[in-house]
């Protein structure tokens, strides 16, 4: 099944047997149609019993079951963990690391590469993601930030007050690619390797 958009109503649909079904508003109204996210968003169309999210590219939307589990082939795709709905950011050292989209979980992630998912990062990079607590949006505008941290569970760190107790990563932006970082240090045994959380 395929979304279409229709200018005049600036809302995302579907044809099905004929029939047009809204799939409600899925971007900014006052933007044009392809403007639409490239990332994930909940499917509140009659489908989405059997088919919970929208994956959508930039350009169109499909509607899509949720994968069974956290794992290399799952990075960057939402899957189904406990009943919630949750994005896998990475898997690394036969780790799964995800977050479940949810209200509290509200935030900016790092997430992985993968050659399998929508969010187009090159390989032996990450991107940043904005997750909420029904949609998973690749954050695409540019940012001066030269470095960025994260927390062990890969939510990007803002401040000194937010900063953890251990682990730590750094990642620096690319000179050529928009938004795009590679891991620059990580310290997991608070050895100031990465010493942005211990100065001010």
């Amino acid at each position: 099944m395929k979304f279409y958009i229709v200018f005049a109503l600036f809302a995302l649909i579907t044809i099905t047997n004929g029939k047009f079904f809204e799939r409600g508003y899925f971007f900014n109204r006052n933007k044009r149609g392809n403007d639409i996210i490239i990332g994930f968003k909940k499917n509140d169309g009659i489908d989405a019993t059997e088919k919970p999210y929208l994956k959508c590219d930039g350009s169109e939307c499909i509607s899509i079951t949720l994968e069974s589990g956290c794992n290399a082939n799952t990075i960057g795709k939402v899957f189904n963990h406990e009943t919630i709905p949750a994005l896998c950011l990475n898997f690394v050292k036969n780790k799964a690391i995800s977050v479940d989209l949810t209200e509290e979980n509200s935030g900016d992630y790092i997430l992985n590469y993968s050659n399998e998912n929508v969010f187009g990062i090159t390989q032996n990079h990450f991107g940043i993601v904005t997750v909420g607590a029904d949609s998973v949006v690749l954050k695409s505008e540019s940012l001066e930030l030269l470095y960025i941290y994260s927390d062990d569970h890969q939510r990007i760190v803002n401040s000194i007050s937010d900063c953890p107790v251990s682990t730590i990563f750094e990642f620096t932006k690319s000179s050529d690619l928009t938004n795009q970082y590679t891991l620059n240090c990580e310290d997991e045994s608070n050895q100031e390797l990465c010493n942005w959380c211990s100065t001010s």
